[in-house]
């Protein structure tokens, strides 16, 4: 099975209900998002937090939408998830630098 019917495949199956299937999604690019978002942290978001910490985050994001979407291959899915990662870390950064009261 090539990597875009694995991927749409994987989709479906969550759709349908199946846990594993999104476990299975999330396991196989968790370095490739673990990378993004270190690449993509600036110095405040390194200061307040680990890399780790806004990657457990962002994953609970890409959870919370993927039922919403059925993207034809990896590299889709990779590309709505750096969307999700970098609205995650720019509201991170918005609330760690919004005046306070």
């Amino acid at each position: 099975m090539t990597e875009a019917d694995d991927t749409r495949l994987l989709l479906q199956q969550w759709h349908a209900g199946e846990q594993a299937a999104i476990d299975r999604l999330v396991a196989r690019d968790l370095p490739w998002i673990r990378d993004f978002v270190r690449q993509r942290l600036g110095p405040l978001l390194r200061a307040r937090g680990e890399t780790m910490d806004y990657v457990q985050a962002a994953a609970m994001d890409v959870l919370r939408y993927t039922p919403r979407f059925l993207t034809e291959n990896r590299h889709h899915f990779r590309s709505l998830v750096a969307r999700i990662v970098e609205n995650h870390l720019r509201d991170a950064h918005d609330f760690h630098t919004a005046a306070r009261r």
